[in-house]
């Protein structure tokens, strides 16, 4: 936790930048989506009889990334994350549809961790409370003709970065921890 809360300062009192979409914070945050992204879709390849329940999760994920890599995707067009994370929902989507016992059984055994609590934990973070926090409204309100948009910004991105903190934790803790029962072959 220290050390993605380290990120704010670099960004601020080192890098003197303004919390932006290149910002050390950012990048890191975008780094942690991927790590999730690739530790549920390695936990799904190896468990076989949960995949599309750990593909679901990775594919959540990936879309959450896709979005929060938005400034790249504006090359193309306005909002063109959408027209990539869209796909891939569609695709983890289906995939569960096709494959619904392994889709159960992976939620099932994700959302029975003790790991699952820290990631909606998470998901609150970034999904609702950072984003009200981070209203404009708010900050516009409470500081007036003061308004700094940096102190939003390091308001609604530290909280954020809080939210993905917690999401990667999860995530490392369940795919290091989660075990999969052993298949006894003398037995069947």
């Amino acid at each position: 936790m220290a050390a993605s809360t380290s990120l704010l300062f670099i960004d601020i009192l080192v890098l003197k930048n303004d919390l932006g979409e290149d910002s050390a914070t950012e990048i890191v945050a975008e780094i942690m989506l991927l790590v999730v992204v690739v530790l549920f879709t390695r936990k799904g390849i190896r468990e076989p009889e949960y995949r599309a329940g750990f593909f679901l999760v990775a594919g959540f994920f990936a879309c959450m990334l896709i979005r929060e890599l938005d400034q790249l995707f504006d090359y193309i067009a306005h909002g063109a994350w959408f027209w990539f994370a869209a796909p891939l929902a569609a695709a983890a989507v289906l995939y569960a549809l096709l494959h619904p016992r392994t889709a159960t059984g992976g939620l099932y055994q994700f959302v029975s961790h003790r790991s699952y609590g820290m990631m909606v934990t998470g998901l609150l973070i970034v999904l609702v409370f950072s984003r009200l926090f981070g209203m404009g409204i708010l900050w516009r309100g409470m500081m007036g003709d003061d308004f700094n948009r940096l102190a939003k910004n390091l308001a609604e991105e530290g909280c954020e970065l809080l939210g993905y903190t917690l999401c990667l934790l999860s995530a490392v803790i369940f795919y290091r921890t989660a075990t999969v029962p052993v298949k006894n072959d003398c037995t069947e």
